[in-house]
């Protein structure tokens, strides 16, 4: 078996390569896969952090022009975690952290449905998505794979910090022995 030693971040890590690189197959280490497989391409990461302005005042009008389900949901209160969150966000995707949490994808769920944080996500998903497909329009050099799997990379990064926050607001969350009550209630009818 082959060893190398990649680059990444500020420290080493020794990869060990799969068997399949003798034979010249695309999955090995040696051939050219589908799309980038370390972390987020730095290209990327760097595109997005270098709109933050333009992601934070997109993230705030989507947040503004949604209704509010109540004052804990209020854009004024929602938007001093903007900073905080891009922050985070940032760091994973620089990470690559979005890669190794596929396991609990899927839909966000809120049995009462009145976290603030679900619509706060939700649009901030929006805003970072528009800002990413805005800076691979520029990139010509791309391959679809390189967008695809970029676009894909920030939605599982995103939506990992998403889950944890919702579902920590979600676990403090008065409304949840009655929502618990209710779907009780209409799963007997």
């Amino acid at each position: 078996m082959l060893r190398i030693k990649a680059r990444r971040g500020a420290r080493e890590q020794d990869l060990r390569t799969k068997r399949c690189i003798s034979f010249a197959k695309p999955r090995g280490v040696g051939g050219r896969s589908g799309g980038h497989t370390g972390p987020m391409q730095a290209i990327f990461v760097s595109a997005l952090e270098a709109q933050r302005v333009r992601i934070r005042a997109r993230w705030e009008d989507l947040l503004r022009a949604e209704r509010s389900t109540s004052p804990l949901a209020n854009p004024d209160t929602l938007v001093h975690l903007m900073d905080l969150t891009l922050d985070e966000v940032f760091s994973t995707l620089a990470a690559g952290e979005g890669r190794k949490r596929h396991a609990r994808a899927g839909e966000i769920v809120c049995r009462c449905g009145r976290n603030p944080l679900l619509v706060y996500f939700s649009v901030g998903l929006q805003a970072m998505r528009e800002a990413l497909v805005l800076a691979q329009t520029e990139m010509a050099a791309l391959t679809s794979s390189d967008r695809d799997g970029a676009l894909a990379e920030l939605d599982a990064g995103y939506g990992h910090i998403a889950r944890r926050e919702i579902e920590s607001f979600c676990a403090v969350c008065q409304f949840r022995d009655t929502a618990d009550a209710r779907a009780a209630a209409t799963a007997t009818l």
